[in-house]
């Protein structure tokens, strides 16, 4: 719990670095009068942490490929292949479990009461059977990401030609500065959230199981609705706690059932100019607001529930055309198959090992520098976010055009 309090508030503090991203983004905008998407193309590939996880993945898929054993017992969906791995093919499963035990130890949501990844296997398996379906190529993608970043350097550069030697001086620093700061968005979420939630979700497995073994709970996930205090409490004194824990999961099923309103009162007045404050405080008021537009994504509208175009905001750039695949939370990643465009209310970093599965990307929620932006332009997968309720609009199965330079999503069919 200490180490997990420890991490949040390092968290918080590492966020502070996306003001890096605004500032250079001001700067191309005023000098070089650059949109903010473009600029964006100077940050492609920068991002390795959310691909690294997919990468490793496409050698198991590649080692796979080649062993029909195993793409048999991938494609069998039956939810036993990790169980029968190792009498299939031992070397596999050996190099399955080296890639659980490396990228496995980080939870899935924010949530502890959810597995980790380690605790899903046949997830995974299901990626790689996804990986080999639709042929992805770790390498070449960064290829050409990279491609994209070194014409975007190179066309900056050119145009600063035409500017004072001060001012090309300062793209050089906001681009180092960038270029550092930028891979931390990816980087603190495992670190110092998903890493710690799965370790602490182990200690309270660990907990839990005892617990059940002494006939305090029924079941050892049961830990998760009993408080810190109350779970060691109770390993002292082996107390019954079977109703406790009734009466709490039913109070959370009626939440759940019963979402809250999301605002109250009047609508708030726009913030006042940032030219009423001191140079230096102005500029940062002004950095600080842009990354939180950009992080949570501002103005959202409901689409009509018959609506055939929605809007949003284009989060990375490309077409592409494909069948609606509704997911709402992490427990659904098993629906996912190669090709489909994914619809989700929000993800978190950990959601990038199934983007090479994924054709496009639709949410609900975020801006340009949400998660899942980040993570669908180091894929090049496009990408819609801020939709408000593409959940609710579109539905399995349909076929729908994904402009992520638009914003737009069009259902065809």
């Amino acid at each position: 719990m200490d180490f997990a309090r420890a991490s949040l508030l390092t968290h918080y503090r590492l966020t502070a670095s996306a003001q890096t991203i605004a500032e250079l983004v001001f700067f191309l905008e005023e000098v070089l009068q650059w949109d903010e998407r473009r600029a964006f193309t100077l940050m492609s590939g920068l991002s390795k942490f959310s691909t690294t996880p997919a990468e490793k993945l496409a050698d198991l898929a590649a080692m796979a490929r080649t062993r029909p054993a195993v793409r048999a017992l991938l494609e069998r969906r039956d939810g036993s292949a990790a169980v029968e791995l190792a009498t299939v093919d031992a070397e596999f499963a050996a190099a399955f479990e080296a890639y659980q035990d490396e990228f496995g130890c980080r939870a899935v949501r924010y949530e502890v009461c959810d597995p980790t990844l380690e605790e899903v296997p046949d997830l995974t398996l299901g990626l790689i059977r996804d990986q080999l379906a639709r042929a992805y190529d770790p390498k070449a993608e960064a290829d050409k990401l990279s491609s994209q970043r070194t014409e975007a350097m190179d066309a900056a550069r050119a145009e600063l030609l035409q500017h004072p030697e001060v001012q090309r001086a300062e793209f050089e620093r906001l681009l180092d500065r960038v270029t550092r700061c930028y891979p931390v968005r990816e980087e603190n979420e495992f670190y110092t959230v998903s890493a710690p939630l799965a370790l602490l979700r182990y200690a309270m497995l660990e907990v839990g199981t005892r617990l059940e073994r002494a006939g305090s709970i029924a079941s050892r996930d049961d830990v998760f609705f009993l408080t810190a205090e109350e779970q060691r409490a109770t390993l002292a004194s082996h107390s019954d706690r079977h109703a406790l824990v009734s009466e709490r999961r039913a109070e959370r099923d009626r939440l759940i059932a019963a979402p809250p309103v999301l605002t109250y009162g009047k609508e708030a007045p726009p913030p006042p100019s940032y030219t009423v404050f001191p140079k230096d405080a102005g500029a940062n008021l002004r950095a600080v607001f842009w990354v939180a537009d950009r992080i949570f994504g501002a103005d959202m509208k409901d689409q009509a529930a018959t609506a055939t175009v929605l809007k949003g905001v284009g989060a990375a750039p490309g077409s592409y055309t494909g069948p609606v695949r509704i997911i709402r939370d992490e427990t659904e990643f098993e629906k996912i198959r190669a090709g489909d465009v994914l619809v989700c209310p929000v993800t978190s970093p950990v959601w990038s090992i199934i983007f090479p599965s994924v054709g496009a990307l639709v949410t609900n929620t975020g801006g340009i520098l949400s998660h899942p932006a980040i993570i669908a332009r180091e894929y090049r997968v496009p990408a819609v976010v801020a939709t408000s309720n593409a959940t609710e609009v579109l539905r399995d199965g349909q076929v729908v055009t994904v402009d992520g330079q638009a914003g737009i999503v069009t259902v065809s069919a």
